[in-house]
């Protein structure tokens, strides 16, 4: 992953961004605002956190992508059942 963001940060006109990802965001265990990162006027507001996150979504959505198209295959012969129903007047409706 890191290979694609040199890419991306080379393409971008800027290879030093390409060397790691934000120095300043939370780690997987602290809270999302626990550092500058995603914070009021954090760095994800910066030249560099457009570019960060820009190239960070689109990985996403490839990764989705890719399990989607897993998914499809591994479950093209399988029928559904839609028992569902909705009630459109009501507002909120729990899980079931």
């Amino acid at each position: 992953m890191l290979n694609f963001l040199k890419q991306h940060a080379e393409a971008y006109g800027n290879p030093l961004w390409g060397l790691s990802g934000p120095h300043d965001a939370p780690t997987y265990d602290q809270s999302p605002n626990s550092n500058s990162l995603c914070k009021d006027e954090g760095s994800w507001e910066s030249t560099y956190g457009d570019f960060f996150l820009y190239w960070y979504a689109k990985q996403l959505i490839t990764y989705g992508d890719y399990l989607l198209s897993l998914a499809a295959s591994t479950f093209s012969d399988t029928r559904v059942q839609d028992d569902t129903t909705w009630n459109g007047h009501v507002k909120c409706i729990p899980a079931t």
